[in-house]
Order: structure tokens, then sequence, then C-alpha cells
């Protein structure tokens, strides 16, 4: 979601040349890795979801990973594939027209803020099966979880909507282009102070916050000798897939967050200044489609049982692991 403006009186064949200068080898770079990964991440969110329909669960908690792999899948296709990676073979899909530009800025906006609710639900989901087991298993059932994530991606559309007015295609670019209500810089300001509150801090905090208790909770409950039931073991599986998740995410997100301060605080008074804020709206898409991209090969790592399934599926391991 590159949020750098153009001086539309420019020559803009010129300023790109100019814009990118000393950071156009690391531009193509970042492009090239991004796309790389985002390749990788659509292959494993589809792997992830076959592989959790395999597992035998009747709660909640298997359906979010489905729900997070289609949310992931979704976001990454936009940030990794269609921002980052068609470019690189001068393909831009965005500046087709302008309905096009701003149905594409909202539709990323839309699937990286809902993919992550979709997993604050899911920390939150198994915040209730740890403190609350008894009515999680009476009242935890796959289609609440449907419910819940379709519900996280329609307040994510809602909060969008605004893209819709401040992205236009500008010459060549489709980006923050629509001047006729506020400044560039109140614009730009707009846009990152929403990054900051509904993308990013929001389910931060809700997701830290979360899961110090569950932290805190697999603690105590670790500490008794009491026997566990195959259904209970499970259950903890995922909650520890939940938290590796949930910490990959955060260390993504900080790094976008990172970003997205110092492209706020600069100063971009001389051309090198401009060039650098865009080499770094470019540079966080690399976190932000990592983040979306890695919860299939955490999943693998944290569950045995979900390492189990997916070994089965390929026809690597026994049938025996339901």
């Amino acid at each position: 979601m590159n949020i750098s403006t153009i001086d539309p009186e420019e020559d803009l064949a010129q300023l790109a040349a100019d814009l990118h200068g000393g950071y156009y080898t690391g531009i193509v770079v970042v492009r090239a890795v991004t796309f790389a990964i985002a390749v990788v991440g659509i292959t494993g969110n589809v792997l992830a979801f076959m592989t959790a329909s395999r597992l035998d669960s009747k709660t909640s908690g298997t359906t979010y990973i489905k729900c997070l792999a289609v949310a992931d899948t979704a976001a990454v296709f936009q940030d990794g594939i269609l921002e980052m990676g068609l470019p690189i073979f001068g393909v831009d899909v965005r500046t087709v027209n302008r309905f096009v530009c701003k149905g594409i800025a909202w539709y990323s906006w839309t699937t990286t803020i809902g993919g992550n609710y979709v997993l604050t639900m899911f920390t939150l989901d198994r915040l209730t099966a740890l403190w609350f087991p008894v009515m999680y298993r009476e009242k935890s059932k796959p289609i609440i979880a449907i419910a819940l994530s379709i519900l996280a991606e329609a307040f994510a559309a809602g909060v969008c909507w605004p893209t819709l007015f401040l992205f236009d295609i500008n010459g060549q670019f489709c980006e923050i282009f629509n001047f006729d209500y506020f400044s560039e810089e109140q614009m730009v300001l707009f846009a990152n102070l929403a990054m900051f509150l509904f993308m990013l801090s929001i389910p931060f905090a809700t997701i830290l916050v979360a899961n110090t208790l569950i932290i805190y909770k697999l603690r105590s409950s670790g500490k008794k000798k009491d026997a566990k039931s195959s259904v209970q073991k499970k259950e903890r599986e995922i909650t520890m897939q939940l938290l590796t998740v949930s910490i990959a995410f955060m260390i993504t997100n900080a790094g976008v967050s990172i970003c997205v301060f110092i492209t706020t605080i600069m100063d971009v008074n001389t051309p090198e200044q401009f060039a650098l804020r865009d080499f770094i709206n470019f540079f966080k898409e690399l976190p932000a489609v990592s983040n979306n991209s890695m919860n299939f090969f955490l999943y693998v790592l944290s569950s045995a049982h979900f390492r189990n399934q997916f070994m089965t599926m390929i026809g690597r391991g026994s049938t025996n692991n339901k």
C-alpha cells in the first residue's frame, strides 16, 4: 500500500528515475524478494487450509486456521503479487483506470486489516477455550468462527471506505492523489494514522493482552499432573499454534509500524528525502507480506498433530493420526 505522492506538474518519467535514484536497486530487490515470499505464502496458505480440513475437531479452533488461511491469501495476492510482483514485469493492473485503482486500494487495505482482525478473533477463541472450557465446549462451533471472520472482514471493509476517495490515478501511478478536500500532507497523515490505529494498534494490543493471559493459564495448568484427554491435547496444540503465529504477527507488524512512524515524522523537502520515503514505503511491504505468508510453516513447527496430518495428506505419514 504505497502512499507516496508525486507532483502532477513534474515530468513523471524523469521524476520516477530521479525518485528512485540510489534506491532503485534496493526497490527492485525488495519487490523481487516480496514477490517470492508471496508465491511461497499463497502455496503455504492453501496447504494450511487443506491440512486443517483434515483435522478432527468439532470446535471453532481449527476453523479459524482455515479462515485465517483464506484471509492471508487474499492479502498476499494483493500486496505481494499485484502490487509488488507484477510491476517487475512491467504490469500494473492498478493503473488500468481510476475505478480499478480505487477498488484495488480499498481491497488492499480491507484484506490486510481484515486478516489482522481474523487473527484477533482466533486469539480470543483460544483465550475463551482456556479460561472458560465448559462454556467453550458448549458454545464454540465452527459456524461461529466463520461468522466472526466474515464480520471482521466486513468491519475492515467499512473502516477502509475512505480509500475510495483518497486514491486515484496520478499519471503512471495509483496512489493518494485527491486534493479536492485535503492537502497532501493531511491525507498522508490520515492514511498513516488510520494504519496505526486500525491495522496495527488495536489488533496488536488485543493480541498482546490475550496472549499474556493465555501464557499465564498454560503455565498454571502445566504445573498440574492431571492426565489430559486426546481432545484436550489437540486443543492445547491449537493454542500453541496460535501463540506461535501471534508472536510472528507482533514481530512483523513492529517492523511495519517502525516504517510507518518514520514516514510520518520525516521531512520531505528534497529529492533525496522523497526517494528515501518512497523506498521505506516499499520496504514496509516486506514484513507485511511475510506476516501473511508464514503461518503454514509455523503450524508445522508448533503442532505434531498438524504436522502428522500434513504428512499423511502428501502420502508420507501414518493414517492413524486423527
